[in-house]
């Protein structure tokens, strides 16, 4: 990625702080070099952020590398200074009393006559200011439009459901190697010392361990905050306020309450004031310690970590300005909106720091195995799946010539796991050229709309020679989105892969695609397989294509057609997973049960026989080779907390003597789920009224084309009840977030395949009926559209704007998720409903009314195209059904 395209700049004083930091990221591009420094690029949110690391603490080297940033990436908008630092314990600013506790979060925040951060220095003064450290100055506040998103974070926390930092947390160790992983995990409260202000660390003893500090009765353990509860594992409270800045390390408790009450600070670092001076600039701190001379090492990954999810929070709040012909001035929180200046502005920018063109292609967000919502999804555990794998690498470094390795498995096999595992290792050694995860009622990941320019996309970050020609191919095809999928593939990745140059030895990439049977489209699917085969003409580069999926019959037709009929060989190699020797299978489901009931037993702290040798092969014998039972079994029986050996037994006692298939097993489990989520205290009404509910809410969210957070399900169903209840023990089959604007998922399309087929879901209480389901949905959009869509949605006052021209803020605004989707896909739902249109029904009248208004609204959109076809499959269907075609529709043919 072009330097010129990072926006935001994060400053790690050490290396603890840079591991957390680049935990944060969810993507990873390349790294830069610049200066005699080593950059790390990414993305969180909407943001290009590059990451930087000092080499030595202390106000000075920030300084320095922050003015080195600002050279080699001269697009820089602020800065964040993330670590570690030493905490107030007990201040007031209000005249409220606040505590901090380790692993607490401060952001430099302006208050009284500081703009957040006051440096300090040591000094002998004369007179009874003898010793006392000096406050030299105040420095500038954070830029206004970073300490407005500030303020919305704050908000959004006090209003809302709190931060989500406790979910940032699990996330991001998952991004951190497992051996250094334990370290970036809460100490707990038990670690939380704070001693009395005249108790000293002995100069005599080097080492970190305070346990020979003064004795008992000079500490405390800081279990609660106040009166509060006890406080619980990653639940980190965020304290705004004044930073004290210095290259003095602050070790006196003396003059950190003096500080803090005669200037208000509540924190103290050593790099802050070095950026801030001269570039606008936040500063988050995790608290490692109390700022006196009992340093505690404990805590510093942990404080990193937390700073660092705070900072992601906050980055993922603010929205991106892509203003097209607008310039924002952060520093002072201005757009520019006179249009001559701008022109002239425009003039003087260097092409190289516009837009690139690649930026134009369509991408599917969702669809690399690292995307933000693929990112928590699990790898194959150490010593599971090793002669598999080890296989798959040897294919993938060249010792198998065929193009293609097909990993084809029922569901519930693991394959997806595999797919993530294989394409994590070659990730980190550079090596994976693009990855596509496609998944059934995903949205852009569900069909192969846009899998092409995807593709295309991430090869150009993978190989940055490819760059250029990708570019180049774009601007002598500009309207290549709107081509076939053959000449996508060939002009915007065989073309430009061909012109590769230099390399005496093709280097070799691999392309990683899970789950093409949940492509929605099985004539797309051929096409597909058809071109990927193509790939294996390529002379300049060695392109290996490692695919999962079910064993289903267009996948192995299309296979068996591009092997015999164009090479006159097999150019795929087939590994069938559910073929594997039982007893390899069952042994990686040991280990992975082994592994997740360890990590109960801890948590909960439970007998370390529990649950002891017989009850693991009981639950592998259960599982019939079957990683999603193993699964889905773990996360119930972690959901009951203190009920976990409870839910243990359920599972044990609810098994089925007549169960002969795998198949059969998952079912079970995922009836034993279902029917724990209906209390046996309620009465036969309130029964049928929480069955009622769950049919709704897990038959939309399996049958949905495009995945909706609860809040917008919510409306678009138009429900009183909270959705959140009704889902909170159900967490072990639904990615059920916590944030209101993340979407509801399935764990496993298996669990889809249960619920639809009421064959499988013997418990008809549970059973969705898919066409009434379709019924129910395109009935509510019809309403939702009736209701919300109207002429001038966006109430603009200069007619002929264009979409490009208004804030994507102001669109999301007028047009919120649930209202997007009833736009997009309403036709579709009543295609699958099978109802039968009439004169002057709903579907009509909205026609008649609203035909204008919804093309108005998807022109903001961005998707007229989409109506164009939606409106000539409605017509095809009316005629199918054999009902007269509204006039509405009557356009003339072009």
């Amino acid at each position: 990625m072009e330097s010129t395209r990072y926006t935001v700049g994060w400053i790690a004083p050490l290396y603890l702080e840079l591991i957390a930091a680049k935990s944060a990221l969810e993507q990873e591009y390349d790294e830069i070099y610049a200066d005699g420094y080593r950059f790390y690029g990414g993305r969180i949110g909407e943001h290009n952020v590059v990451l930087g690391v000092q080499p030595t603490i202390g106000t000075d080297a920030a300084s320095d590398l922050a003015a080195r940033m600002s050279s080699a990436f001269p697009n820089i908008r602020f800065f964040l200074v993330v670590g570690i630092g030493g905490g107030v314990p007990r201040y007031g600013v209000t005249g409220a009393a606040s505590e901090i506790v380790l692993g607490d979060v401060v952001v430099s925040y302006p208050w009284g006559n500081s703009g957040g951060v006051i440096r300090y220095d040591s000094g002998a003064w004369v007179g009874e200011d003898e010793g006392r450290l000096k406050t030299v100055g105040h420095t500038n506040g954070p830029p206004h439009a970073l300490l407005g998103a500030v303020n919305n974070l704050r908000a959004d926390h006090a209003t809302g459901t709190g931060t989500i930092i406790p979910i940032l947390l699990k996330r991001m160790r998952l991004r951190i190697h497992e051996n250094e992983r334990h370290r970036f995990e809460d100490p707990g409260p038990d670690q939380d010392i704070l001693f009395q202000d005249d108790c000293s660390h002995p100069t005599d003893l080097t080492n970190v361990d305070c346990q020979q500090c003064c004795g008992q009765d000079f500490s405390q353990q800081r279990k609660r905050r106040g009166n509060s509860a006890v406080r619980q594992t990653d639940t980190p409270k965020i304290h705004y306020g004044n930073i004290g800045s210095s290259n003095q390390l602050q070790i006196s408790p003396a003059e950190r309450n003096r500080l803090q009450k005669d200037h208000g600070i509540i924190c103290f670092e050593m790099e802050g004031a070095g950026v801030i001076q001269r570039h606008p600039c936040l500063i988050v701190r995790g608290i490692c310690d109390y700022s006196d001379s009992h340093k505690n090492k404990i805590w510093q990954a942990y404080a990193a970590v937390t700073a660092a999810a705070y900072t992601k929070e906050l980055l993922e709040s603010m929205p991106a300005i892509r203003k097209t012909g607008q310039i924002e001035d952060c520093s002072q929180g201005v757009t520019s909106v006179f249009p001559r200046l701008q022109e002239e502005i425009n003039k003087r920018i260097h092409p190289g720091q516009r837009s690139s063109l690649l930026d134009h292609l369509p991408y599917a967000d969702d669809a690399a195995f690292n995307s933000s919502t693929n990112q928590h999804d699990p790898l194959c555990l150490p010593n599971t799946r090793v002669d598999l794998l080890q296989e798959i690498y040897n294919w993938g470094n060249g010792q198998d010539e065929r193009l293609i390795f097909w990993l084809n498995g029922l569901a519930g096999t693991g394959k997806s796991t595999i797919a993530r595992t294989v394409a994590r290792t070659y990730f980190d050694k550079k090596r994976l050229g693009a990855s596509f995860f496609f998944s059934r009622g995903g949205g852009d990941v569900s069909h192969a709309g846009k899998f092409f320019t995807t593709i295309s996309k991430q090869l150009a970050t993978s190989i940055p020679p490819l760059h250029q020609h990708i570019r180049d191919a774009i601007k002598a095809q500009d309207d290549i989105v709107k081509l076939s999928f053959q000449d996508q593939w060939r002009h915007l990745v065989l073309g430009p892969l061909s012109k590769l140059t230099g390399n005496l030895r093709p280097p070799m990439f691999t392309i990683v695609i899970d789950a093409l049977d949940e492509c929605s489209n099985e004539n797309d699917i051929q096409i597909l397989l058809h071109l990927l085969a193509d790939a294996r003409s390529l002379d300049r580069v060695r392109l290996r294509i490692f695919l999962t999926s079910r064993p289903e019959v267009p996948i192995r037709y299309g296979l068996c057609q591009i092997s015999d009929a164009e090479y006159g060989e097999y150019i795929h190699q087939d590994y069938v997973l559910h073929r594997i020797s039982p007893s390899i299978v069952d042994q990686d489901i040991r280990t992975f049960l082994e592994y997740n009931f360890e990590r109960i037993r801890h948590e909960r702290s439970l007998d370390i026989s529990w649950p002891g040798e017989e009850v693991i092969t009981s639950l592998v014998q259960i599982a019939s080779g079957l990683f999603i039972w193993a699964a889905t079994a773990c996360r119930f029986i972690h959901e009951g907390r203190k009920f976990a050996p409870k839910r243990l037994n359920t599972i044990l006692t609810g098994r089925g003597g007549d169960v002969t298939a795998p198949e059969k097993y998952l079912d079970q489990i995922y009836i034993t789920v279902l029917k724990h989520s209906i209390s046996p205290d309620y009465t036969s009404e309130e029964k049928e009224e929480v069955y009622c509910m769950l049919r709704r809410v897990l038959g939309s969210t399996a049958l949905l084309f495009s995945p909706l957070s609860a809040c917008a399900l919510k409306r678009l169903l138009n429900v009183t009840e909270d959705i959140y209840q009704t889902l909170d023990d159900l967490h072990s089959v639904l990615d059920v977030p916590k944030s209101g604007n993340q979407p509801l998922r399935l764990h496993h399309p298996s669990f889809r395949d249960f619920l639809l087929n009421h064959n499988r879901c013997e418990d008809q209480n549970f059973w969705v009926d898919e066409t009434q389901t379709h019924q129910t949905l395109a009935s509510n959009c019809i309403r939702l559209m009736s209701t919300s869509l109207k002429e001038n949605i966006c109430g603009l006052n200069s007619p002929g704007i264009r979409a490009t021209e208004v804030d994507s803020s102001r669109v999301q605004q007028c047009l919120p998720p649930e209202l997007q989707y009833a736009c997009l896909y309403w036709i579709q739902h009543f295609q699958r409903s099978r109802v039968q249109f009439r004169d002057n029904d709903p579907v009509h009248q909205f026609l008649k009314q609203h035909l204008l208004h919804w093309f108005e609204a998807l022109g903001w959109m961005g998707k007229i195209s989409e109506g164009i076809h939606a409106i000539a499959s409605l017509e095809l269907m009316i005629v199918a059904r054999h009902t007269k075609v509204p006039s509405c529709l009557n356009m003339p043919r072009t």
